[in-house]
Formats: C-alpha cells, sequence, structure tokens
C-alpha cells in the first residue's frame, strides 16, 4: 500500500495570546464546524481561516495544551488519522478513503512532524508497521500557523515540548470519514499529555 504525505496549504497570522488560553476549555470534539463559532467563539479567526468551501461538510477537533518540556501533546509515534476500526478495535487500512481530505494547523511549538516521501508498504495492519518503518520516512516539520492537507495515509508524530508553552491543535475533517462523536458534548473536557517517565518529574 501506497502511503500520502502532507501537503501545505495557506499561511495564518493568528493570536491567541496565553490569557485567553488559560480561560477556556479544552477544546472541541467532532464538532461541526459551522457550530464551533456559537460554543468556543473565542477562536473565531482560527475558524474563519479554515480552507474549505462549504463548512457544513466538516467537522472540527480542536485540543487547547500547557505543556512542559519533555511532555508530548499528542501522539509521539507515527501514525495516521481517522482509520476505520473493526468490531474488535483493529485498524482497517484498506477501508481509508484516500480522496477525502482533513487539514491540520498548530499554532507553536511544538510541531507535528510528517513523512514527507510517499512510502510503500508490503504490510499495513496497524500503526505499528509505520513505526517499523520509520527509517524509510523523510521526516519533515510542519511550520506552525499553516494549514496542512492530509488523509488517512498520511503518517505523522508529535515532537515533546523544549520549552514551558501553550499549543493549539486543530484538525478539520471531511464529514464523509469522519468518526463518530464518542461523548454528548462537542466541548472537550481534557486533554492528555504523553510523557518519557523516565525524564518527567513535577
Amino acid at each position: 500500500m501506497e502511503l500520502d504525505t502532507f501537503y501545505p496549504g495557506p499561511k495564518t497570522d493568528l493570536d491567541f495570546p496565553d490569557a485567553l488560553l488559560c480561560t477556556l476549555p479544552c477544546g472541541l470534539i467532532a464538532c461541526p464546524l459551522p457550530v464551533a463559532y456559537e460554543v468556543l467563539p473565542e477562536l473565531k479567526a482560527l475558524y474563519d481561516s479554515c480552507p474549505v468551501e462549504d463548512p457544513d461538510d466538516w467537522v472540527i477537533d480542536v485540543k487547547i495544551h500547557m505543556l512542559q518540556p519533555d511532555t508530548f501533546p499528542c501522539i509521539p509515534d507515527w501514525h495516521t488519522d481517522a482509520v476505520p476500526r473493526g468490531p474488535d478495535g483493529n485498524t482497517q487500512f484498506d477501508a481509508t478513503t484516500p480522496e477525502a481530505p482533513m487539514w491540520l494547523w498548530v499554532s507553536g511549538h511544538p510541531e507535528t512532524v510528517y513523512a514527507a516521501n510517499r512510502v510503500v508498504l508490503d504490510k499495513l495492519e496497524g500503526h505499528a508497521d509505520l513505526s517499523d518503518n520509520r527509517e524509510r520516512f523523510d521526516v519533515v516539520e510542519c511550520e506552525a500557523q499553516r494549514w496542512y492537507r492530509f488523509t488517512q495515509l498520511s503518517p505523522h508524530r508529535g515532537r515533546a515540548a523544549e520549552k514551558f508553552c501553550w499549543r493549539i491543535f486543530t484538525r478539520i475533517t471531511h464529514k464523509s470519514i469522519a468518526p463518530a462523536n464518542p461523548t454528548s458534548s462537542v466541548i472537550r473536557r481534557h486533554a492528555q499529555v504523553y510523557l518519557d517517565s523516565s525524564r518527567v518529574s513535577w
């Protein structure tokens, strides 16, 4: 199976100061894009910048993190997003829709990294197969405040923060491939961080 990559899109220059972010909930989860304006209006400029023609066709996920050095705001190992899963919970890469897009935007450090080359894998049954082939990836860092188009077959991973900072992660997903909202609310009540326990202390 041939993997996909990330494609740079529009650049933004948005300002969401820490003094604002610390007053907000942890973001949004599987929220219809038009509804985002109602439930989290403080990020209106971000929604306005989404590079899509018909907002009704999209859902938005937002994660707002307060980070300290050596914490990861997202999955640290190679993975792809929105891959269908079977009744057993296992990923079904043969059920993906490569032509259906998603878009990613991060406010700043630490930036997501992605595989810039389109690697062909003989076997792709789970995300572990991506990690096993990580040496084949040409790794590129996303530019902060730039939208990137990607698909269910675009490998990427998180990076650890190197300083104390706030970070906004945003992904918009076409409704044709968007997973069902697992909650009864579009407000994100928590935003987990990932730790290397050998390097983090409180």
